[in-house]
Order: C-alpha cells, then structure tokens, then sequence
C-alpha cells in the first residue's frame, strides 16, 4: 500500500515467450504478505478485511495509517508517519474591516480536492485555498472589536508533507435523489507540480503586496521572508490510485513508479510495465470515443463517459524536508552493497516465483492432462504385453503411480474437469490389473496430513467421492489379496496397512470436529474400510469404534461426552502406535501454513475460499456414514441370550455382546442419546436408515429400553412437521418388523400414537397427510396393525380419518379456515394457499386415492403397498443411458437420464423447464435426490409441494 514499499521487478521476470513479455505474474515483495495481510487488519469491530467488499480507498488509507501510527508508539520509528505523510493545514478568518486575525491549525495526512466541473487538480487547489468571504447577516464577530465585520474565511497549507497525498473528491452524495454517485468529470493533473503558491507564507506575502487589509496588525511577525529553497515545493508524481466503476460497486489498482523512474501497473496479482505517456487515457476521466457501426452499415463514432479515473495522488518531495525547512535523509537510502545485494535477492525470489507460475500454469493445461492419460493408456498396454512382462510391469507400475499422483494432485483441484473421467476410468483399470499399484496407494495413504488434505480440506465435495472411490478399489484388491494369502490370524491383520488407515481416519475424523460440515467423504471412507470384510470389522468392534463414533457424533451436536474415553485422544493414541507414511509418493502435503487462514497468496485465492465458504454454509452436517459404520458394527452383536431367537436385522457370526467397553454400552443404550441423534441427524435417507436400524436392533427382547424408544416417539411426533416427522415415523415401521414378547403391546401404542398425533395435526395439511398415509402403510404392511385397527380403529376412522380426507379433496378451504390456529403454530400460510389454490385438482385426485385405499383397510383386504423411496425400494444402479427421477430445487422431481457412471459418483442429463438444452450435474449415487423411472414422479403428483 506504500509506494515507497514497493521494488521494481527485476528484469529477469520480462519472458522471451510473447504471452508473457511484459507481465509479471507474482509480484514477490507485496504478495507474499497480502494474504496474512488481510487476515491482521481488523475493522473497528474486529472483523478481518473482505477483499471482495468495496472500501473507501481514502477511508482505509487513514484507517490503517493509524492503526500502523498506535503500533509503533514508544518505539524508535514512533514519528514515521508524521514524518512522511504529516502536514499541517491553517484556517483562517482575516477580518477585512480591521486589523485582526484568527488562525487555527489542522494536522492533516491528505487534502481534498474538487473534481466536479475542475479541469485540472490546479484548479482544484486554487479552489481549495480561495476561501470564501463572510458579510451582511454572516458576517464574522470579531472578538476584539467586538462587532460583526466582513471576513475571508481561509484554508491554506502551513506545512507542507515529504509524501503529498491528493484524494480527488469523485464521489458526491445527491440530496435531490438521496443517492450516491460517482463524478466521472475530466480532471488532469501534472508530473511535478510547485505547491508554493497553496501555503501560507505566499498567500500571506501576497497579501501585504497588493496591500489587503488583512494582516495589518501584525504584518512584520505574520509575513516572514520565504527562506525555504525551491526543493521545499517541488513534488513529482510517484503513484496513482485508480477507481473503475461506479459509487457503488468497482475495482482499484494503483500505477506506480520505482526508483528507477519506470512505471507499473499493479492490478490484484498482475503488474505490467506501464507507459506514462498514457496515464492521460488511464486516470483522467472524462470521455472516451468508442467506434459503431450505424443502421445503414456506415461507421460512426460516438463516446462515453469514462468509469475509470484517478482518485488518489501521490506526490514526493525531491529532497525530505523537516518541519524547520532543514534537509534530512530519506526513510531508505540504500548503500550500492546493500543495493546490489537487495537486487539479486529479488532476483532469486522473483525467478522461483515465476518457475512455481508456469510450471503450476503447465500442469493445469489441458494438453498436459492429455499427455498423462496417453501416458497411462501405454501403461496399460505394456500390462497385457506378455512379451516382456517384467520390464513391462514395472515402466507400467513407475507410469501408473505418476499419474494417480497427478489425479489426486492436480486434476481434483483443476477448473477443467473435461478430461476427469476418461482419466479416472483409466486408473480404476489399472488398479484392477495392478495389486502392486493398490498396495503402494494404500500405504502412502498412511499419511494424516494428506487424508486431511483430500478428504476433509478440499474445497470441491465432488472430488472428495472420487478420491474415495479410488481408495475403496484400492483397500477392496488388498484385502482380497491378503485374504487370498490366508492371512486369518490377528497380530498379521493389526499390522496391516489397511488397519493403519482406519486408524488415521478416525484420528483425523475426530481432530476436525469444527469442520464437521466437510466430513462426509471421510466417515464414507471408514464406512468402506469397515465393510471389507470381518477382519476390519472386528478389529473396529475390539477397539470401541461403536463407542468413538457415537461420542463423536454426540459432540458435534453439543451433548457433553466428557465422560467417556472416547474422542481425538483415544483416537491419537491408537493411531500413534501404527506404521504410517511420514512422507507420501503422493506428492507432499500442503504444509499447515499453507492452509491457514492467514496464507492466502492472491485475490484469486482469496475469492475461492470465500466461495468455498460460501457452499460450505449452504451443506448441512452429513453423518451417514457414521451411522451406517455403527449400524454395520452393532447388528453383527447378539444382544440377547436366547440363541432360538434373534433380531431380524441380525447379520452374518454374531459378535459377542459381553466384549463391549463399560462406556460404550452407556453410549449404546442411552435415552438421551438417541432422542439427540435422531433430531440432529435424521437428514437424509442413509442416516435415517441406519439409525432407526440400529435403534431396533437394539429394543430386541430389551424391554426396558424398548419403553425408552417408545417414550421418544411419544415426545417427539405430535411436536414434529412434515420433513422432521420422516426419521420417527421410519424408526415406528423399524420396531414393527421386531417380533418378540412385547409385539402387541409395542404395536397398539405406536398405532394409536400416529392416530392421536393426526388428531391434534389435523389442520396443519402437511403432517397430518404425512401421518395419516403412514398409518396406512402400516396397515398394508402388517396384517396385525390392520386388524387392530378393522377392530379397534373404526371410531377414529369414523370420526376423524374420512372426515379429514373428504376436507382434503378442497385442501384450499381446509387450510384457510384454519389459517389462524396454523399462524399460531409457526406455519407460514399465504405461500401455501396460494399452491392450494393453483393445484386444486391435484388434491381432489389425490383425496380419491386415499379414501379407496382406506376403504379396503377397513374392509380388511389386502391391498397393494405405494411407492416408498425410503424404505421398501432399494435403487439398483442404473446403466447408462437409462432413465431415472432426479430431484432439483428449483423444478422439483422430474425425468432425468444417466450420462455416466464413475463409480460413487454418476453424471445425470435433465432439461430445465421449457428449455430444449439439457442440463447436466455430478451427484452422489445414494443422494436423496434420484429415484427409480417414474416411481417419485407419479407417487408426488398428487402430494403437497414440500412433500417433493
């Protein structure tokens, strides 16, 4: 911000290549600190700088010349700013109608000059120090006199700054309009300019020579002779700061000259050699012509009025001047040593910047992410070549491994994500081929910082699932070779590289808590590591990972777990125990500074992770993975004795229940827990799945704590609308599949909950529908709810449940009759009503659909189940080019086609409304998102609009 701050690159930057002749990408010595910059400078309420806010360029020079002022109070460089920027401005009231005077000094670090309707800053300057006269009912009381005579009010410079700063006034408030505007009027200003005739001395001096009253009092002490040389006015133009834009949105970047007298441009992380002879066109407004082709094709030309302008000048003395006139050195005066040593320091910094700018620039090209999948596909030539088969193996394996260093280093990180498939396709090939090449990806996986790199700090969650696709082939080929290798016994599987990064994962997986938005991909990647077969999972079942990921969770959502053991310090110490990959083939981590906040290196990156943070404030907290990790773990353990009976959602050799740590059966069968877990984390269709799962699993032939579930339900339901009803009214279906003792008791009070819940629901129009179908779908999915309600239900269905469905078939009145209980309630109506309104027919039909299915429930016959998304319809992959329902915010569920299929993540064609262009996104496979052909589009046609 400085200019005297600022060193002239080095010739060494002025490429031969014509692309990059006179541009210098990296600007050593101001972009090194911009970042940690932004970070340090507070507002006045604490808050870093939004680089891409506008300021007031003005408004934050004084700011920060007073922040830099408080900071160095009571150290040697304590008058620097003073010394530099320092001035001191007079104003005045000389009586023209007696002899007195009255002066008042003003510290200044800038003057402010016209603009509007000036030609030039000496206009402005003249007008700055012209003052105005004060006479008939303004006239000035003079206090010696003692009667009002007429008076010249007057500024002018008293002493002038070795650093003269000029803010032209280019933005004017408008109180007709009561808005802000920016004056775009042509203002030139000079190279060098003499600023004597604008101070005091020479106003005063003038004065006494053409004999104004004014002064007359005391004119031998107030018009002292003019001993200052000539070097005490001259200053030379050393910096411009211009504004492009308008007054309430634009950019500034500054021309500035070094020491060397040559000019540059410095525009964000670009500076150009820049020509003076064009500062004219560059910064002083005005108009420019612009060439058009006229309506009968003949040339014209018109003009416009300039957005880009001056708005800060800086000026420097020749020689430095005291406030007593006496010369004094410069704030830098450097010795030719110390010059030349300097320079070739520059030098040095200047030429690695440049070889990290072209090398990053080349391995971001498209022709280089070419070259690597040529490359590859070679390799995978070789591997099928018998011909040679050992030489070919290992050019194949040493070819392979560069480029999944190259994917996982800069393709997930490129703009460009054309050539992304094709070449992740290509890998998982040669992974297929090559067990070598998966054992090598696992190990250097091994590593914190680099798990933290790609699955946690990347700022693309896209390419967190094909990092986690990769590893998941890779963990899949070793665990199938070593399984092959009949390694079965435990001390060989705990020194497994396999068990290492299940260990890493969950240390890094804990040690983040505060991003627990950017999780996802890393609890999947456990969740795949635990599924690999038993070796993993008992490992993970021996070492509290139940206990570890239910604290976790429980943490992130603000429960106290201080108790338990379980958390980052467990974690780290199990990991600590392990062999990892200190350092990775897979290109070195970014060190910790170079993540950290305060380490930005350009406006670019600056932008990038305010975007990253703006997405990341839109994502919610996705703990699936964790859930399903633990639901995994826990439905393999028999809870109960009686080897006659088991839970229907028991699977595979039962783990023995009695190895469970002490803590993790508090975590496990915990009330408040699971209340916790189910309200923060019922978001999406895995989670839900996997908690109401594990839930039921656990009140197997559990009695007591089969009462504490229900005892949430019955809390949680009537309170709870539409979305948020999802996950309870899954977890009631969950415990109805769970035959034991305690089944009847079990299914009459869940029943009747969902009837009573519906009962005092019944004007809100969006859980009342969702309850009511789901009492329906609980009578066609079991006989024994049917028949308790054929039996004991009629007087409910009677008097509540057909009622309501024929209130339905006009939901536009069942609404607005209601529409103040619903305000009461929290509900937003008018947005509501008006759906109802526009979609009367729907619901009509809708209404018809219902009362037949009820019918045949009350009349007790068997009736056929509606499409669930959640639950009974499990989503089989589609192949390319089939057909599927995609969800999207702003069109809801409509037809949609897939485009590609890369494994955890598939490409899906849609069109947007009326538009022909098809539209494409990337999205998980097990997104909420995608449905089967047709099945959510004809099953929503009917339902409220939230319901989609």
């Amino acid at each position: 911000f400085f200019f005297l701050m600022i060193r002239r690159p080095p010739r060494s930057t002025q490429s031969r290549s014509s692309a990059a002749s006179d541009v210098y990408k990296r600007q050593v010595s101001t972009q090194s600190t911009w970042g940690s910059f932004c970070a340090a400078f507070k507002d006045f309420e604490g808050r870093p700088i939004n680089p891409l806010e506008q300021m007031d360029v003005d408004e934050f020079f004084n700011n920060l010349l007073d922040k830099v002022e408080t900071q160095v109070k009571g150290t040697q460089t304590e008058a620097t700013i003073k010394r530099v920027f320092g001035g001191m401005l007079s104003n005045e009231l000389i009586c023209k109608g007696c002899p007195h005077s009255s002066e008042r000094e003003e510290p200044c670090l800038a003057i402010s000059l016209q603009v509007k309707n000036k030609k030039s800053i000496i206009e402005g300057l003249t007008s700055f120090i012209s003052g105005e006269m004060l006479e008939g009912d303004n006239a000035y009381l003079c206090e010696k006199c003692d009667k009002k005579v007429p008076t010249l009010k007057r500024v002018s410079i008293k002493s002038l700054p070795n650093v003269l700063l000029l803010v032209l006034k280019r933005f004017e408030f408008d109180y007709d309009t009561m808005q802000k505007f920016k004056v775009n009027d042509f203002c030139e200003f000079p190279h060098t300019i003499n600023m004597r005739q604008y101070t005091q001395r020479y106003l005063k001096k003038k004065d006494q020579e053409e004999g104004s009253p004014g002064g007359r009092e005391d004119q031998s002490t107030n018009a002292p002779e003019d001993d200052f040389p000539d070097d005490y006015y001259e200053y030379v133009l050393r910096g411009v700061v211009i504004h492009m834009g308008t007054a309430d949105s634009g950019h500034y970047y500054s021309i500035i000259q070094d020491d060397t007298k040559k000019w540059y441009l410095f525009n964000d992380t670009n500076v150009l050699e820049f020509n003076p002879e064009e500062l004219d066109d560059e910064a002083f407004g005005g108009e420019e012509k612009i060439g058009n082709l006229g309506m009968s094709g003949s040339s014209k030309t018109m003009t416009r009025e300039k957005t880009r302008n001056a708005y800060l000048l800086f000026y420097e003395r020749r020689s430095y001047f005291d406030e007593e006139g006496r010369v004094i050195p410069r704030l830098y005066t450097p010795r030719k040593e110390d010059e030349s040593m300097r320079k070739n320091q520059i030098v040095k910094e200047v030429r690695g910047e440049n070889h990290k700018f072209f090398l990053t620039k080349n391995i971001f090209e498209r022709e280089y992410a070419e070259f690597v999948h040529k490359l590859l596909q070679a390799a995978k030539v070789r591997l099928v070549d018998k011909t040679r088969a050992a030489s070919n193996r290992q050019v194949a394996f040493d070819a392979s491994k560069f480029a999944l260093t190259y994917f996982l280093t800069v393709t997930i990180r490129s703009k460009d994500k054309e050539p992304l498939p094709k070449l992740l396709r290509l890998l998982k090939d040669i992974l297929e081929l090559m067990p070598e090449l998966c054992e090598w990806l696992i190990i250097n996986s091994c590593n914190k910082a680099l798990i933290k790199e790609l699955l946690v700090d990347c700022g693309e969650e896209d390419m967190k699932y094909f990092v986690v696709g990769l590893l998941k082939l890779a963990s899949q080929k070793m665990f199938s070779r070593l399984s092959e290798a009949n390694i079965e016994q435990n001390e060989n599987w705990e020194s497994s590289p396999l068990i290492t990064l299940i260990a890493i994962t969950l240390e890094v997986l804990v040690e983040n808590k505060e991003k627990s938005k950017s999780l996802a991909q890393l609890s999947m990647l456990l969740y795949i590591l635990a599924s690999l077969g038993d070796n993993t999972l008992i490992y993970m079942f021996q070492n509290q990972y139940v206990g570890r990921l239910l604290s976790f969770a429980l943490s992130v959502a603000g429960m106290d777990v201080s108790t338990l053991r379980f958390g980052a310090a467990a974690a780290t110490t199990e990991a600590n125990g392990r062999a990892r990959a200190e350092t990775t083939d897979l290109g070195q981590p970014a060190p910790a500074v170079a993540v950290s906040k305060t380490e930005v290196r350009s406006i670019e990156e600056i932008k990038e992770k305010m975007r990253e943070k703006y997405a990341l404030e839109q994502m919610i907290v996705n703990f699936s993975y964790i859930f399903k990790t633990v639901m995994l773990i826990l439905t393999r353990v028999r809870f109960n004795q009686d080897s006659k009976a088991s839970s229907p959602y028991l699977k595979g050799p039962s783990l023995d229940a009695s190895k469970l740590d002490q803590d993790e059966k508090i975590v496990i069968f915990n009330k408040g827990a699971w209340s916790k877990l189910l309200l923060e984390y019922g978001n999406t269709k895995i989670s839900r799945n996997a908690l109401t799962t594990t839930l039921a699993h656990l009140t197997f032939k559990n009695e007591t704590f089969l009462k504490e579930v229900v005892e949430i339900l019955e809390k949680e339901v009537p309170e709870k609308d539409n979305f948020q009803l999802k996950v309870y009214l899954q977890l009631i279906n969950k415990l109805l599949k769970v035959v034991d003792e305690q089944y009847d008791w079990k299914q009459q009070k869940l029943v009747f909950l969902l009837l009573t819940s519906f009962k005092q629901n019944n004007v809100n129009l969006r859980a009342a529908e969702m309850l009511i179908d789901y009492v329906a779908k609980l009578c066609i999915l079991y006989k024994p709810v049917r028949t308790w309600m054929v039996k004991s239900g009629k007087e409910m269905y009677r008097n509540f449940v057909e009622p309501w469905i024929r209130d339905y078939q006009n939901a536009f009145n069942l609404v607005h009759s209601n529409k103040m209980r619903l305000l009461k309630k929290g509900q937003t109506t008018n947005s509501m009503l008006q759906y109802l309104y526009n979609n009367q027919q729907r619901f009509t039909e809708g209404a018809k659909e219902k009362l037949s299915r009820w019918r045949k429930i009350m009349d007790n016959s068997e009736e056929e189940l509606a499409y669930d998304s959640e639950e009974e319809y499990i989503l089989e992959k589609p192949r390319p080019s089939e057909k599927l329902d995609y969800y999207n915010e702003h069109l809801g569920w409509v037809p949609a086609t897939l485009n590609e299929d890369l494994g955890e993540m598939v490409q899906i064609q849609f069109k947007s409304g009326n538009s022909q262009i098809p539209q494409t996104k990337w999205i998980h496979f097990d997104s909420d998102c995608i449905a089967p052909a047709d099945k959510a589009l004809h099953y929503y046609r009917n339902h409220v609009e939230y319901y989609k």
